[in-house]
């Protein structure tokens, strides 16, 4: 018997010349559309709410900076409770920690003084100014009491009526 050897071959490589060896191609996994999709939301999302954050954060230093802490309000008007244009009531309001109390000096006398304490807030959430204004809400010729708590846009108004000795909810 004869042994028959058989030899292997191994296929040829291809030589583009020069020494240079063909570069295999690569082929990495693709990312889908909707992973940018994603991350643009998450960053639309991030940047809302640091800039919702940034504001209620300025609009408590503007607050601080016009009506300090606690915010108070002060404020002149002829109302016809012992008063007069030389001598006009005296009108503070302000938020003591969630209780809004407006004080009267009738005609600049501190020693008449009277307080409205007009409603509570609970937990004083975000600290809101209280300002005073007057107007003729009745048609009965005396100014009554528009007491506004909140920043504009988001205030609400409580209406006190002047019944000629002072400001009552009800006429």
């Amino acid at each position: 018997m004869q042994s028959t050897s058989r030899q292997h071959q191994l296929p040829q490589q291809r030589t583009t010349g020069d020494d240079e060896e063909e570069q295999p191609i690569k082929r990495g996994r693709r990312v889908h559309w909707l992973v940018y999709v994603g991350i643009v939301l998450f960053i639309g999302i991030i940047g809302w709410l640091g800039f919702t954050a940034l504001g209620q954060w300025w609009q408590g230093k503007q607050d601080d900076w016009t009506y300090g802490n606690p915010r108070t309000y002060q404020t002149d008007a002829v109302v016809g409770h012992n008063d007069s244009n030389s001598n006009p009531s005296h009108f503070i309001a302000e938020n003591l920690k969630g209780k809004i109390i407006v004080v009267e000096y009738p005609g600049g006398d501190p020693s008449k003084g009277r307080s409205y304490v007009i409603t509570t807030i609970p937990d004083n959430q975000g600290n809101p100014p209280v300002k005073v204004k007057f107007q003729n809400l009745t048609g009965d010729g005396q100014l009554d009491m528009i007491v506004e708590i909140g920043d504009p846009g988001s205030t609400v108004s409580i209406f006190l009526f002047n019944n000629g000795q002072q400001f009552v909810s009800k006429l």
